[in-house]
């Protein structure tokens, strides 16, 4: 792996992040694992269905770390999000 893999990586995580996050917060409260697995599947499922497309591109290239980075990202936002709903609820009460 090379400084470019590293950066593709790093972003696609951050992207994702912003996938899981909005899975998480337009989820049903009060979020729970469910909200994170449901984040995490459609965060898969959308980078899968980017690659697959990519597969019939001469200008881009099809990578399953790219599948693997992306679902990573939207799992990352979504437990983050779900974490810090849990800990604000405990704190009120």
């Amino acid at each position: 792996l090379g400084t470019s893999d590293v950066i593709d990586a790093v972003r696609n995580i951050a992207l994702f992040v912003g996938w899981g996050t909005s899975v998480a917060l337009t989820s049903r409260p009060p979020a729970t694992w469910r909200t994170i697995v449901a984040a995490t599947l459609t965060g898969c499922l959308a980078s899968l269905s980017v690659e697959l497309l990519q597969t019939f591109s001469t200008y881009r290239v099809a990578s399953i770390v790219d599948v693997a980075t992306n679902t990573l990202g939207a799992l990352v936002g979504a437990t983050t999000l779900v974490l810090a709903e849990r800990r604000m609820r405990s704190d009120v009460r």
